[in-house]
């Protein structure tokens, strides 16, 4: 079956239904650059403009327009990012940071650091995919394989979300959502 035949089996009987949502432009009047849309539906919060496109899914948080920029203008990026489909990926730079510190705490102690050099040459970027392999196979280090985050880009999304979150809460106080709370 092909992807077109499938999709027509799958949707056989939709039908378009108007459902609850709300979108607003967060932007400067003259549409300097960066700005963006955000868009809320329950469940998602999505967003999309010259910051690039993300969304979060939090079908618990994200009932209400006034609950999603509620939960989206706090302040725990890992946990936030983590309600997105952005992925973590090896930090190459702090990587490297932390097995200079595992060398410096081996100097320290007097314990061989013969291998640091050798692993320290292999954690480059470009490298990030074999980068944890030699990090397992490396006896100068146990137990691991490298720091990881989700990376400069999707932190400014959340960053510029959550300046259009607060804006959007500061410009709708009165605001309650349909389980009452304001």
């Amino acid at each position: 079956m092909t992807p077109q035949e499938r999709a027509i089996e799958s949707c056989a009987g939709h039908v378009v239904q108007t459902d609850q949502s709300t979108c607003f432009r967060f932007s400067t009047p003259d549409q300097q650059p960066y700005w963006f849309f955000v868009c809320w539906v329950p469940g998602h919060v999505f967003i999309g403009g010259d910051i690039g496109s993300i969304t979060f899914v939090h079908y618990h948080a994200f009932q209400s327009m006034r609950s999603a920029m509620d939960w989206l203008s706090g302040d725990d990026d890992t946990y936030q990012l983590g309600k997105t489909d952005v992925q973590m990926v090896l930090d190459v730079d702090q990587t490297r940071a932390q097995v200079k510190e595992f060398e410096r705490e081996a100097e320290e102690y007097g314990e061989p650091t013969g291998g640091f050099a050798e692993l320290l040459d292999q954690i480059v970027a470009g490298n990030e995919h074999a980068i944890p392999a030699a990090l397992a196979e490396a006896e100068c280090v146990s137990d691991y394989y490298g720091t990881e985050d989700y990376g400069w880009k999707p932190r400014f999304q959340l960053a510029c979300a959550r300046l259009a979150a607060k804006a959007w809460l500061t410009a709708n106080p009165a605001c309650v959502d349909e389980r009452g709370a304001s």
